[in-house]
This record gives C-alpha cells, structure tokens and sequence, in this order.
C-alpha cells in the first residue's frame, strides 16, 4: 500500500519538459525581483518631500480664519421706538435677523412694547444685546397725541362687529381705505372672522392699529345650529365654493379648507412664474402642498385654459425662456439652436420634438405654454 502511495506521489509530481521550463523561468524573475527590491534603494536613493512650507501655509490660513471678524455690517447704536422700527433699523442696531423675525411677529400678532424691559420678551435675544440697547429705547405713549395720532388722523373709536361695519366705519376707525376695501370684500366672499385675532390674517394689516382696538372689537355669535340634525353644515358650505385658479387673488384662495396667508401667496406667485394653471393638479408642485392638503378642496376649485400666458418660440431668447418653471438653461440654449438652423422660425410646436432633451412627459407639461407666430 505504502508503494503504491508514493507511486501515485510520483506521477502527480512528475512534469512535462515545456512544464519544468515554466517553473524554472518564474524562479528566476521571482529571485530577480526580490534582488532588486533589496538593493535598488540603496543604488538610487529617494528624494525626501519637504512638508514644512506646505505646513506654514495650513497655519497661516487657519490664523486667517480665526481673525475673521463675525459681523459682516458695522453697528450703530441711536435712539428708537421697538413698536415702529423697521427690520432694517433692528440689524443696524446689532440684532441677530432671527430675532428681528421674532420681534417682528410678535407685533404682527397684536403686541406692544410698553417699556424697554418688555424686549426681554422677545425669544432668542441675548441678555448682553438687551444691556447695550436699553437706554437707547424710547417709547412714544400710545394714549397721547403723537405717533399714533400721525398714523391714524381724525380718529374716532367705538365698540364694532367686523362681520357687520361697512367700508366707511372702517375708515372713521383709522383703518386704511385699501384695508376696509379688503375686509368687505373677505366677507363678501363667504369669508368671516370668528375671533379677535382673525383680524390679522388681512393682508397688510396694522397690528399697531388692531392692538389699540383689540378691546373695542365685539365678534357677536350666530344661533348654533343642531349638531345632529346640520353635522355637515360647514364642509357642505364650502363643498359649494367655486374658485378659478387663474383669477382668484389670495383673499379668495384663503376660503379653501388648509389654505392660509402663506399658501395663497405661494399658489399665486407659482401661477406667475408658470403663466396660469393648466390643470388644478399642478397645485401639487406648490412648495409644502401635498396630497391630503389638495383632496379636501380639489371639488372647490377649476381652471380656465383660455387666459393661460404662452411663451413665443420664434422670437423668445434663451432669458425669456428660462423664466418658466419647466424649462432650464440647457434646453432654452437647445431651442434657440434649433431656430436658428431653421432659418430663424418654427411652423409648429411640434418641431421641438426633434430635441432629444424634450421627452415626452416634459414635452406635454410645456406643450401649452408655447405658440409659434
């Protein structure tokens, strides 16, 4: 059996000429190489990279950076009224822009500084601002002819409904004619004010003017209606809104159940930039609207196509172009290209279909948006 084992140990060791030349050929390069990985080195020797001025250079500019002062504006300290004094005017005095915002909200919604330890009220700002900026507060009385006499002349105050008061008593209130005009016109829409504060939802409003008039506003109740009899009493009534997209103003957006001052704003200056609505489905690429927002209202609202912006083709440039929010530099800059190796004009729209960029659910998204005259 051992005979028989290192028999077959043989024939499995046992190589073919062409096989033992192979072996011998990779022995010698392999000695080769480790000969000359062993003295090349000592033969040739390696030049040494100098790091040091590399290094001086990383320290330098990291001194830079730490000298780098923080505020990018000079600071200026001045006398100042905090219920009247512009954004502007904040920033100048060394006031972070988030708290500026801060500051700024809290007037918008009805408050007023009293006296200067009321700015501590302001969320954010730093304890060591409030130090430097006190002594430079001065607060004009509200209840003395001064300031506010200026901004509301002639004035006359009363206990009133804003469900009920006409444009006229509006004004007598010190309220704008450009306000009144859009209190009426909110409630001319459907629209009513169930609190106080709804008031501020008007665009433009004077939170000044609302804050010195917040107690004489009496918001008088409706009978309730049986709730189990009338359950749906509300959302039927806004089930039968119709708005168009195309025409409606903010005012008119903010009837829609989920739709602020923000919101309407938004529906608004996208509707700009795209030229009008095509179908009320493209509310969905408003900023912040998403499809549970858009189902509770979609019954409420349709589009008339007729009054949509087009953009023309044969003679819009590439900055013209670019306004649109489906159209980008590349493809403008391809539009043009093509215009021009067709002697300057197009005979149809279809034509673009020869721009590999333009696929077809893009084509079909600006197809209604471009002439060619």
């Amino acid at each position: 059996m051992l005979k028989a084992f290192f028999s077959s140990a043989k024939n499995y060791f046992n190589f073919h000429r062409n096989e033992r030349n192979g072996i011998l050929s990779i022995l010698i390069i392999t000695v080769i190489i480790l000969i000359f990985n062993k003295f090349i080195p000592d033969i040739i020797p390696s030049s040494k990279l100098n790091y040091k001025p590399y290094r001086q250079k990383i320290a330098a500019w990291k001194k830079k950076l730490e000298t780098v002062p923080e505020t990018k504006h000079k600071i200026r300290h001045f006398y100042f009224d905090p219920n009247v004094l512009d954004s502007a005017g904040f920033i100048a005095l060394g006031i972070h822009p988030k708290q500026v915002k801060n500051i700024l909200r809290y007037r918008r919604k009805g408050g007023v500084f009293k006296s200067p330890g009321d700015l501590r009220k302001i969320y954010g700002l730093q304890d060591s601002i409030y130090t430097q900026l006190k002594s430079y507060v001065r607060i004009k009385p509200s209840k003395k002819s001064g300031t506010r006499s200026k901004m509301h002349p002639a004035r006359s105050v009363f206990d009133f409904d804003p469900n009920t008061l006409s444009a006229d008593s509006l004004s007598l209130l010190g309220f704008s004619k450009k306000t009144a005009t859009r209190i009426v016109r909110y409630r001319n829409k459907g629209g009513r004010f169930y609190r106080k504060e709804d008031l501020l939802k008007i665009y433009d409003m004077d939170s000044q003017l609302y804050a010195s008039l917040a107690k004489h506003i009496i918001i008088k109740t409706q009978p309730k209606k049986q709730p189990r009899l009338h359950r749906d009493s509300l959302p039927y009534k806004k089930r039968e809104l119709h708005i168009e997209l195309n025409t409606a103003d903010t005012l008119d957006l903010q009837q829609l159940y989920g739709i602020g001052p923000g919101f309407a704003r938004r529906i608004v200056k996208y509707r700009t930039l795209l030229g009008g609505y095509v179908h009320k489905e493209q509310l969905l690429e408003v900023w912040g609207m998403d499809n549970e927002r858009f189902n509770r209202f979609a019954g409420q609202i349709f589009v008339d196509t007729s009054i949509i912006r087009k953009i023309n083709i044969n003679t819009a440039n590439i900055k013209q172009l670019i306004k649109h929010p489906y159209m980008d530099y590349v493809l403008a800059k391809r539009i043009v290209l093509l215009r021009k190796q067709k002697g300057g004009r197009f005979s149809r729209i279809d034509e673009l279909r020869e721009i590999d960029l333009l696929y077809d659910d893009l084509y079909r998204k600006l197809r209604p948006y471009l002439k060619a005259e």
